[in-house]
């Protein structure tokens, strides 16, 4: 066996006292409830880090105490017990006590971050990596405790953990960073278990240092012995942080959430978690907002630059991204009101309300719908133009539509609406005429038949020759009801004149929770996470 459990038992009583010690300052924190209201949320976070560590570096000191101060290691060493489970019935006493006492102790001072570790929030790790602190800690205190005696034991410790520490979480960091930036969901079991794999084997390998230093020690063996094999060892441990950063470093996603686990984790750097992105109608350039109402830019392989944040509203709601055609200018709805970021002058500024706001081929004027009455199936907006260079706005009429999948060609000055029903809705402005065209369907299989329009795009061309872009997605309606659903984006050009839609090219069994792509594109932008956005090429195979 690894360990004896004789030795074990005699560990736990002679250091009693201890090993209790915690448990009873905990309880009476409890008792006089000294961490409700006495202590502050940041003073309660620190005590539940920092008493776990203070134990845990006491508890490695003196594993081996008893047997310097009494003079008994070589007596020790005579009983039938092997060198291994020596070393290790005294290691794993110190963390049997450990474990559970960073836990409560965790649980009674910051309830609120202890949780189940999801891959799109950071802070959910943060019991995690208190666990894994707490045991480096003790760690590189029970190595020092062989081998260091005296006033020096304590430094020794101390230096032996940091190092311990740097190295694991250097390693362990940059293999998160990889599983976070990579995974295609936030509740994913092959997640969890590569994450198992990582921490288990990162912790294995420490121990296997502690293993094998520690009966070098006990066996008085010179380390020179074993020269060759401490170098490999170390070019080992070397290349597992190093490795691992250059992984990441050739697999970074198109737009990323952070540039570095490690500066978020002491609040150097805030994700910027994009839901919805638009493209630049010249370049490679997007505009994202996040889960928290925050409006950014950024250019591939970058995270977004934060350009806009309201600080004034509690829980800001912003959408609908609308780049203006020169490039220059987004304009966006924010808790029921049309705004406009100006690129050149780095200002913001309101047009008044609205939900919909679409650009004219000027980019001075914006055709704004404010939507008036709200049903199932029911969509009632007031148009209007605002024009930037007067500041007024002009009430253009009403319009009520089934659908919300609407966006503007300016060029032939034609609203655009995409009905669920298979239709494309043109409201002429200037014959105030509304006129159907049908969207085809690809085939007419009963499969085909079955599928539901869920949400459909309107792109307006970037180009005046250009055709506008309709994308439209539908899924079968078993598969509505499906807990992870798949679904097909139908790819239309509409130039204005044709009596039925015929798609062009399908993309299926997608699973994008975003989908960012502008006319005549060959390669688009999807969201898998939130904030991880990854550059695709659309697949010849299901041209149509």
């Amino acid at each position: 066996m690894l360990i004896s459990g004789s030795l074990l038992k005699k560990e736990l009583r002679q250091n009693v006292l201890i090993y209790s010690l915690p448990y009873l300052i905990l309880l009476v924190f409890q008792l006089m409830k000294l961490n409700q209201g006495f202590l502050t949320e940041e003073w309660a976070g620190i005590l539940a880090t920092i008493i776990p560590i203070a134990f845990g570096v006491a508890y490695g000191l003196q594993s081996f105490d008893l047997e310097e101060n009494q003079q008994t290691k070589d007596f020790l060493l005579t009983k039938p017990l092997s060198r291994s489970q020596i070393i290790w019935s005294k290691y794993l006493t110190g963390l049997i006590v450990l474990l559970p006492l960073t836990i409560l102790w965790q649980y009674v001072f910051a309830k609120q971050q202890v949780s189940w570790p999801v891959f799109a929030n950071f802070g959910s790790f943060w019991l995690l990596a208190s666990i894994l602190t707490v045991i480096l800690t003790y760690s590189g205190n029970f190595l020092a405790g062989i081998f260091i005696r005296g006033p020096f034991k304590l430094i020794g410790g101390i230096i032996t953990s940091i190092l311990l520490v740097c190295w694991f979480f250097s390693s362990w960091f940059e293999f998160l960073t990889f599983l976070m930036l990579n995974s295609s969901s936030t509740l994913n079991f092959g997640n969890y278990f590569l994450l198992f794999i990582i921490t288990g084997g990162l912790s294995f390998f420490m121990l296997a240092i502690i293993s094998f230093f520690s009966n070098l020690h006990l066996q008085n063996l010179p380390m020179s012995n074993f020269k060759n094999l401490i170098i490999l060892g170390t070019i080992l441990a070397c290349l597992i942080p190093l490795g691992s950063r250059v992984i990441n470093h050739l697999n970074q996603p198109t737009i990323r959430p952070f540039n570095s686990l490690i500066t978020t984790l002491f609040d150097q750097e805030t994700w910027f978690l994009a839901e919805e992105g638009s493209k630049h109608p010249q370049g490679e350039l997007y505009a994202f907002r996040s889960n928290d109402g925050r409006l950014g830019i950024a250019a591939k392989g970058e995270k977004p630059q934060v350009v806009y944040a309201n600080q004034q509203i509690a829980n800001p709601v912003l959408s609908s991204l609308q780049w203006s055609p020169d490039g220059q200018k987004i304009a966006f709805y924010e808790n029921g009101i049309i705004k406009i970021y100006n690129r050149v002058t780095q200002k913001t500024a309101s047009t008044g309300k609205g939900n919909l706001a679409f650009w004219g081929t000027d980019s001075q004027v914006l055709l704004i719908l404010r939507e008036l009455t709200k049903q199932p199936n029911s969509f009632e907006y007031e148009l209007a133009n605002y024009n930037l260079a007067t500041q007024k706005t002009t009430v253009k009429g009403k319009i009520t539509t089934g659908s919300n999948f609407i966006n503007w060609d300016p060029r032939k000055n034609h609203l655009l609406i995409a009905d669920p029903q298979w239709f494309l809705k043109i409201f002429d402005f200037k014959n105030k005429q509304l006129h159907e065209v049908q969207l085809k369907r690809p085939d007419n299989s009963a499969e085909t038949k079955k599928e539901v329009i869920f949400f459909a795009r309107v792109l307006p061309p970037v180009a005046p020759q250009e055709p506008v872009l309709i994308l439209v997605y539908a899924m079968h309606q078993k598969v509505m009801q499906q807990p992870k659903k798949h679904y097909n984006i139908y790819f239309y050009h509409y130039q204005g004149t044709a009596k039925a839609l015929q798609p062009f090219f399908a993309f299926k069994q997608a699973t994008f929770a975003d989908f960012i792509a502008r006319p005549g594109d060959q390669k688009f932008l999807a969201r898998k996470l939130k904030g991880i956005y990854q550059e695709y090429t659309l697949p010849r195979e299901v041209e149509l």
